[in-house]
């Protein structure tokens, strides 16, 4: 008479690890996933610069990833640079508050979508790739207008 243990045979021990191995993936992803849609980083920060993620208030620095409804804001002595990844580069002036509203950039799907809610403030933008290849898709939202992009680069300033 032949007697098993559970988790004796080879196969077994291989689906065992095989199911460790997915647990770490998933457990390691899982804050990547709960971030969200990263947009770009902070190329250059000085003053006040801050990034608002879910409610809390980050002093900017470079290299600071910024995500999808992050909210940008800059004091009154503060500016700040921000490259996206679909090198977009996008620069805010003292006192200035916008929020990153729509990142899309699925070049392999062409599905791509920029929108920008910008409260207060001026900023400038030179497009990247998203204006370039579907420049219906950018749209910049002030108290007073919408803005859509015709051509490259433009300055705005909202008061």
């Amino acid at each position: 008479m032949k007697f098993f243990r559970m988790g004796a045979s080879r196969e077994g021990g291989g689906m065992r690890k095989f199911g460790i191995v997915i647990l770490c993936v998933v457990f390691f992803a899982m804050p990547a996933l709960a971030e969200g849609n990263e947009a770009g980083s902070v190329k250059n920060a000085e003053g006040g610069a801050y990034i608002i993620r879910d409610g809390q208030e980050m002093s900017a620095e470079p290299g600071m990833r910024v995500f999808e409804k992050d909210m940008i804001r800059t004091d009154s002595d503060g500016s700040m640079g921000v490259i996206l990844r679909d090198d977009t580069v996008l620069s805010f002036g003292p006192g200035t508050e916008v929020e990153l509203a729509t990142f899309l950039f699925n070049p392999i799907d062409e599905d791509y979508g920029l929108y920008l809610r910008m409260f207060k403030g001026t900023a400038s933008f030179l497009s990247g790739s998203i204006g370039h290849l579907s420049p219906e898709s950018v749209q910049v939202e002030t108290p007073d207008a919408v803005l859509g992009l015709k051509g490259t680069h433009f300055l705005i300033e909202v008061r």
